[in-house]
């Protein structure tokens, strides 16, 4: 979940500067909000496909499932081991092309979302010379990462 965190903010962030050409605007700009962000779930696809195959295979293979005992993984690494050695590269992948565009389309509206409704809560919040501006940022992160995260 770190990596995940670490890719999906730091790509996001750094491809949107790219595209901003350093200038940086009041109101978020789509054509730079989206490509940044779907470029960052397209990366993030690239370690969570392979992960989400091992999770997984791990989760079916259960007590109570009809994998045979012998089949079974004793451990994640054990899991992508044998499925490196058995269907190769190719297998460690499987399936990512689906979590490609979930991440690509998830991370366009997350940030979509969040970048909107950042811009708008804080023009109507004016916490400059508060006491509370700390609280005030602190609560918009929240509402609009959760807000966010719904959509």
């Amino acid at each position: 979940m770190a990596l995940e965190g670490s890719l999906f903010f730091g790509i996001y962030s750094q491809t949107k500067q790219y595209l901003q050409g350093g200038v940086q605007s009041g109101a978020p700009r789509p054509q730079v909000v989206i490509p940044s962000a779907a470029f960052s779930g397209a990366i993030n696809s690239f370690v969570l496909g392979p992960t989400e195959l091992i999770k997984c295979r791990m989760q079916i293979q259960g007590t109570d499932s009809l994998v045979p005992v012998s089949s079974r993984y004793s451990s994640p690494l054990d899991c992508a081991l044998k499925t490196l050695k058995t269907e190769g590269v190719k297998g460690v992948f499987r399936g990512s092309g689906t979590t490609l565009l979930r991440e690509s389309i998830g991370n366009a509206t997350f940030f979509s979302v969040y970048e909107y409704m950042r811009y708008r809560m804080h023009s109507y919040i004016k916490p400059a010379s508060s006491d509370y501006s700390h609280l005030i940022e602190i609560g918009i992160g929240v509402v609009t990462g959760g807000v966010s995260g719904v959509a």
